[in-house]
């Protein structure tokens, strides 16, 4: 944007930009994924620190960029009608149109897609909507109030922005935003520098504004775990009670779709586009869905309540909370009950949302259809894959809660349990796990050692007479010096003999004072820990002997 700043100058005697060298930020345009990375991570650690914080930081540009938005509007109608003229248009390929703006017949295409632009210009209110918890009380009316006023701010800046880009003649290039246009030919002379104010205030809105993804997204994916659709890591509130995991992830993958498409944001409109308004389209069909439902349950009745002795209850429990509750509260609840007054009330919301479904559905198509070989096929292709994964993920949940069910479960009762400790030698570690593995099990603990080496063997059951403290010692051969492999057929053939009973694998471990430390020595206990990791009925514990230095 600072790159298009030009020098000004005199033109035909009128104050009037003229187009120079002063690009003294192009510079900028080569480190923009890299600017976008660090913008990636200060918004994530904002949110990180809790909603109130985000709140309080965003909201000064936020109010910054309406007052310069609305001021510029102003300014520039007065300085058309005063000044007069329209934008001048530079020569040879110094600015080039924009892809897709080019002149075109009128037809009905591409009257669709003036729509579906316009559309997605628009998006960003429904974030006012989905944190209606996040609004002071009476959060209904709160969020009311605000999504008003964004429509009106919304509609003034849209129309005021049309307006003068037909007066100046102004429309979209490559390299130079609309905004960045109407800057240098309005302020010029002496009240050039508030270009610059109107380019900083609106980098820090458009920065901003991914804001809205991760204020809403950690959101989404909880409500999605709760529903057993994404991990369960996803629902975990963070010391300030914000769902850190959904942030991270959030921010880890938009840094990686930057990377990809280079921070050209006109590649990337087209994944946002798909999504956003597939999104708009499931929405809107699901309230009509609701209406039909709510309709058929009758006037003044919550869904699944009609008629049935649970439902009473349930409105019998609600209006004695209800009574307990302040009056502040109280009229928030009434607010957020739903509630029919006739056939016109349900006729009248299927209507609104039905024509909402449609007009987003028609959105979605002309999207697919002129962005499809832009970057669209990305979504259509990734989306049905994502509802196969939530749909694999909530399987698994499922089955596992199956599982787990106690329903038909026998009573407890003893099992048979027996307990060995591999061991590479006698030391004070290993002395160590066979105390533990005795006050397991006192009389049905077993060492077992690998044969490596005959004479190393031969040494060891010279100490064990002395050390063993009692435990069987189980030589295992290995002709090809295999550790692991043997192991495992032994615990395999004790498995098969205790039936339903267990197999405890006590592990000495000695730990270093230092963590380098650990480098130096043989990490087999974590071979052979990964090996028993998916055997059923063995149980892994590991005994650690920490050495002082």
């Amino acid at each position: 944007m600072f790159a298009e700043k030009h020098r000004e100058g005199q033109h035909g005697g009128t104050n009037v930009p003229r187009y120079g060298t002063g690009a003294r930020y192009a510079w900028l345009d080569e480190h923009k994924v890299f600017m976008c990375m660090i913008f990636i991570a200060f918004i994530a650690i904002v949110n990180l620190r809790g909603v109130r914080e985000s709140g309080a930081l965003f909201a000064t540009p936020t109010y910054a960029f309406i007052v310069c938005f609305l001021f510029m509007i102003g300014y520039g109608l007065f300085h058309y009608f005063v000044y007069g003229g329209a934008a001048p248009v530079p020569g040879g390929d110094e600015l080039k149109i924009a892809e897709g703006y080019k002149l075109q017949p009128i037809t009905l295409f591409l009257i669709l897609g003036a729509f579906s632009n316009g559309c997605a210009a628009l998006t960003g209110i429904e974030a006012i909507s989905n944190g209606v918890p996040a609004f002071k009380q009476p959060e209904a009316r709160n969020s009311s109030t605000t999504l008003v006023v964004m429509a009106i701010l919304l509609t003034t800046m849209f129309l005021g922005t049309s307006v003068m880009a037909y007066l100046y003649g102004v429309y979209p290039h490559e390299n130079e935003t609309v905004i960045s246009q109407f800057g240098r030919i309005m302020f010029t002379g002496p009240f050039g520098w508030f270009y610059y104010v109107v380019q900083i205030v609106t980098a820090l809105i458009l920065v901003l504004a991914a804001n809205t993804s991760f204020a809403d997204f950690p959101r989404l994916a909880s409500l999605l775990a709760r529903d057993r659709f994404l991990p369960r890591q996803f629902a975990n509130r963070g010391d300030k009670l914000v769902f850190s995991n959904g942030i991270v992830n959030l921010a880890v993958f938009s840094a990686i779709l930057v990377a990809v498409f280079g921070g050209d944001t006109s590649r990337l409109i087209p994944l946002y586009a798909v999504g956003v308004f597939l999104s708009f389209t499931l929405s809107q069909t699901g309230m009509v869905r609701h209406w039909m439902k709510a309709r058929a349950e009758g006037p003044g009745r919550k869904a699944g309540t009609r008629g049935s002795s649970e439902g009473r209850l349930s409105v019998g429990k609600r209006n004695a909370e209800a009574r307990a509750l302040p009056d502040a509260q109280l009229a928030a609840v009434e607010t957020h009950a739903p509630y029919f007054s006739g056939s016109a009330q349900w006729k009248k919301s299927i209507f609104i949302n039905g024509l909402g479904a449609v007009a987003t559905f028609v959105v979605l198509c002309v999207f697919i259809t002129t962005k499809f070989i832009h970057g669209a096929w990305i979504v259509v292709v990734v989306i049905p894959l994502l509802v196969v994964m939530f749909r694999g993920i909530h399987k698994h949940y499922v089955r596992v809660a199956k599982q787990l069910s106690t329903e038909g479960l026998e009573q407890l009762s003893e099992i048979r349990n027996t307990v060995i400790v591999p061991i590479s030698g006698i030391h004070r570690g290993v002395i160590h796990a066979l105390q533990y593995a005795k006050s397991i099990s006192p009389n049905g603990v077993k060492a077992v050692y690998v044969d490596f080496d005959e004479g190393a063997t031969r040494n060891l059951r010279e100490k064990w007479e002395h050390w063993g403290s009692g435990v069987e010692l189980v030589v295992l051969p290995s002709p090809y010096r295999e550790l692991t492999r043997p192991l495992l057929r032994h615990i395999d053939r004790l498995r098969r003999k205790n039936g339903d009973g267990f197999v405890t694998v006590v592990l000495p471990e000695f730990i270093p004072a230092r963590w380098w430390q650990q480098l130096l020595h043989n990490q087999s206990s974590l071979l052979l820990k990964g090996s028993l990791l998916f055997k059923k009925g063995v149980i892994v514990t590991s005994v650690p002997y920490h050495l002082k230095n």
